[in-house]
């Protein structure tokens, strides 16, 4: 019930983070063609779709290396591989900018 009581009060924050956060995911996507095909989510439920299994492994291992919390979705037959993210509901700009930052010394 806290969070929701924290979510329902701080909607407008935290779907302006969520806009920062797919904002900035949509230019490193834009930026690593290469690497990264396509994000899909909204706000702070994000996916970083890979070109590949291993891809997507390797990101995200080298995301938990940066100590960003993120899973791989590689097991779904008819889905791209994917790198999925939840930042948590406080997050700010400057959390953003850290897990982005990452994002875009890990694709380089």
């Amino acid at each position: 019930l806290i969070t929701m009581t924290f979510a329902l009060a701080n909607r407008e924050k935290i779907a302006e983070i969520g806009a920062y956060f797919e904002a900035r995911l949509n230019e490193l996507c834009a930026k690593y063609p290469e690497k990264l095909t396509k994000i899909e989510g909204a706000g702070l439920l994000a996916a970083l779709h890979c070109k590949d299994i291993d891809s997507a492994k390797a990101f995200m291992n080298a995301l938990h290396d940066a100590c960003i919390d993120a899973s791989a979705q590689i097991y779904k037959q008819n889905c791209l591989p994917a790198v999925l993210f939840k930042p948590p509901l406080i997050a700010d700009r400057e959390a953003i900018d850290f897990i982005c930052d990452a994002i875009d010394e890990i694709a380089k």
